[in-house]
């Protein structure tokens, strides 16, 4: 009966996959970290909006400039609120991306994808 001969042993090697999500992951928590600057930006604006409503009905209605008020502080928390995420994603992004790295240069030459 025949056998096939066995293929030699190859070295084990990083899952090729891997690397790609941690590169993703730093993406991810760079734009994440730029969530702040946004929220700055939006809370720019919805201050402006605010006190356009101040300016045409001025202090008699206050429910008006509450309202816009509360648009501006939903922005600023949602924009300061990502930022913490985006520092953890970024920081395990880049120690698994580091963690890869490693693992491939003690890899042998032949052995590296």
């Amino acid at each position: 009966m025949y056998e096939p001969p066995q293929a030699p042993a190859l070295p084990l090697s990083p899952d090729p996959r891997k690397p790609g999500w941690a590169k993703a992951g730093v993406i991810v928590g760079a734009v994440f970290m730029l969530a702040p600057v946004l929220g700055a930006v939006g809370t720019a604006n919805r201050m402006s909006e605010a006190f356009k409503v101040l300016g045409s009905s001025g202090i008699g209605d206050p429910h008006a400039l509450g309202e816009k008020i509360g648009e501006v502080l939903i922005v600023a928390i949602v924009g300061f609120g990502l930022f913490p995420v985006g520092i953890i994603v970024l920081v395990v992004s880049l120690l698994k991306l580091r963690k890869y790295q490693r693992q491939a240069a003690a890899l042998p030459g032949d052995a590296r994808v």
